[in-house]
């Protein structure tokens, strides 16, 4: 899948993460983007290029660290405790797929929508 930036203008932009790390979460910040914007990202003007950059930028740093997150807990442990420091994820913390699809669209709707709305639904 093509994506809107490159591994040059992601760390000239404040990317940290490695080339192996950046190139694993573009193509899920791509396809990201396609779906906010209903595709219309793939034929957007050229006065949205570097906002789609940007925000794939963003995107790829939210969706590593969410799997680094993810994979810090094995399947089905819902809490960890360490010397009297716990941190607990269950029934009364909010759903983590949800958080990550509520971060994804946060960032889509900051970079998308100016100059012209990629996002608006009814076009």
């Amino acid at each position: 899948m093509a994506a809107f930036a490159d591994y040059t203008f992601y760390t000239q932009h404040g990317g940290r993460l490695t080339e192996t790390a950046y190139l694993a979460a573009v193509d899920d910040a791509h396809a990201e983007i396609l779906s906010q914007t209903n595709g219309r990202a793939s034929t957007a003007p050229d006065g949205m290029q570097e906002a789609l950059k940007l925000c794939e930028c963003k995107l790829v740093d939210v969706i590593a660290a969410y799997k680094e997150g993810a994979a810090l807990l094995p399947k089905g442990v819902g809490s960890i405790s360490n010397d009297g420091y716990s941190v607990s994820m269950g029934s009364g913390a909010a759903d983590p797929l949800q958080a990550e699809a509520q971060e994804r669209r946060a960032v889509c709707a900051r970079y998308l929508q100016q100059p012209v709305n990629l996002m608006c639904r009814w076009l």
